[in-house]
């Protein structure tokens, strides 16, 4: 047996990938990976299992296409010479794009890992993702608000973006209502939310806030913090993922307020919700998501609209009324049903792995 898992982004952009590893481990299955590095125009390269394509992106959107398909030769190229008896292919577009080779060589003998509305809206790309769907052995979602507007199938389940579950903190640490901290971490997109949220606590000597990733090249923050003079706000660039329990701890709120431009954004769940229940962190998200239907159904942070709503005033609202002991029954209630799908999880790719493949 020996599996290939297609990524689409470097390792560090990609957490959720452990938890194919370690069930491939355990089950000592041979494996390999393909990853996508767009930041940098270095040589193909290969470390331990890793084989990584380097490839820097263009800020012209058409030109983007060619490293895309670029990558899927390169992934073809290695598919065939590995002679791999199973995929896991990891989000939308790598799938679409080997649509022919999962459809046609892999028939139910690939899992599809479905974390991103891409380009739906196009009726056969559309089309396209619902066979994928049905051909796979199963699909995994990481949002129940995909199914909003992918075809039911009995092959769609759960798969939650969550890591570092062993540093889980037991309770939430007491706020200092004093200094404030509201932090982002991941890769830092979504412009317009972020300037406006930065806008609006001008002012408040008391609140500060901080980014921890890389920039996406239209997110360009830090020339909006520079030309406008604002002081409260600081940037600490790239972390690694192990970094997250220490980053976290003297931040009051995670900021996790997306843009609303896209369907993209309006159902997906983002790490930041695991990490918020995790760490023992309100969560600030965007109204109007799918996310902040979680978030309020189970009490662990605030909804909030950055263009209409006074935000300093709903934080400090929010931290008058907290209640520690329920913020922490709440985060555990969210986390026992993120346990329940990941046992289903498990199993489930377990099952995958212990069926013989029939025919290439």
């Amino acid at each position: 047996m020996k599996v290939l898992i297609v990524g689409f982004y470097t390792k560090s952009f990609m957490p959720y990938i452990k938890k194919y590893e370690d069930i491939l481990i355990a089950k000592n299955v041979k494996y390999d990976i393909t990853c996508f590095d767009r930041d940098s125009n270095g040589d193909l390269s290969f470390e331990g299992n890793t084989y990584t394509f380097h490839k820097k992106m263009g800020t012209i959107k058409w030109k983007k296409i060619i490293p895309y398909f670029k990558y899927i030769h390169y992934v073809k190229r290695i598919i065939k010479e590995g002679q791999y008896n199973k995929l896991i292919v990891l989000t939308t577009v790598p799938a679409v794009l080997l649509n022919r080779v999962l459809l046609y060589h892999y028939n139910q003998n690939y899992i599809f890992d479905y974390r991103d509305y891409s380009y739906e809206k196009y009726r056969s790309y559309k089309r396209l993702v619902d066979r994928i769907v049905t051909n796979s052995f199963c699909t995994f979602i990481s949002s129940k608000g995909f199914l909003h507007y992918l075809n039911p199938s009995e092959k769609i389940n759960i798969v939650h973006n969550i890591s570092n579950i062993e540093a889980m903190v037991d309770q939430a640490s007491p706020i200092d209502t004093q200094d404030i901290i509201i932090g982002f971490v991941g890769y830092v997109r979504y412009y317009d939310v972020n300037t406006a949220l930065i806008k609006c606590m001008q002012g408040h000597s008391d609140i500060k806030i901080v980014y921890y990733g890389a920039m996406y090249d239209d997110c360009d923050l830090v020339s909006y913090v520079k030309d406008n003079h604002f002081q409260n706000v600081e940037f600490y660039g790239i972390y690694q993922n192990d970094e997250k329990p220490d980053i976290y701890k003297n931040m009051t709120f995670i900021n996790s307020i997306y843009s609303l431009d896209s369907k993209e954004v309006a159902y997906a769940i983002p790490n930041r919700l695991y990490d918020a229940a995790l760490y023992k962190k309100p969560i600030i998200v965007a109204k109007g998501t799918y996310l902040s239907y979680i978030v309020e159904q189970y009490g662990i942070g605030l909804a909030v609209n950055v263009y209409e709503d006074n935000i300093y005033e709903l934080l400090r609202d929010f931290l008058n009324k907290f209640d520690g002991i329920k913020f922490n029954e709440n985060c555990q209630s969210f986390l026992d049903e993120v346990m329940k799908d990941d046992l289903c999880f498990m199993r489930k790719t377990e099952t995958f792995l212990d069926i013989e493949k029939k025919g290439h």
